[in-house]
């Protein structure tokens, strides 16, 4: 698990390095409700990353024209599309859940 919360890191501070972004939003979502978001700083990404992980949390990395947003979801909610994130809406109630529901 270290190794792949390592890439998932990496992954992020490689984003902001080689783009130029003007935000980074922490976005969870609670089932299908996207919760409240906020910005976070380049300094904050990695505790950010790493507790959600270690909390039990999905963690992908949504990239936008100019955001990037760590977007965090429990199993077996349905995994937000990078539309529905990008957008910060809610997930429509036909989207399936990760366990078929």
């Amino acid at each position: 698990m270290k190794e792949e919360v390592d890439n998932l890191v990496l992954d992020a501070m490689n984003l902001l390095r080689d783009r130029s972004l003007s935000e980074i939003i922490f976005c969870p979502y609670h089932g299908r409700e996207r919760g409240e978001y906020f910005n976070i700083s380049d300094k904050e990404i990695e505790g950010r990353i790493k507790t959600s992980i270690y909390e039990g949390f999905n963690v992908e990395l949504v990239t936008s024209l100019s955001q990037l947003i760590v977007c965090v979801w429990e199993y077996p909610g349905p995994k937000p599309e990078k539309e529905y994130v990008v957008n910060l809406i809610d997930i429509p109630g036909f989207v399936k859940d990760l366990d078929g529901d």
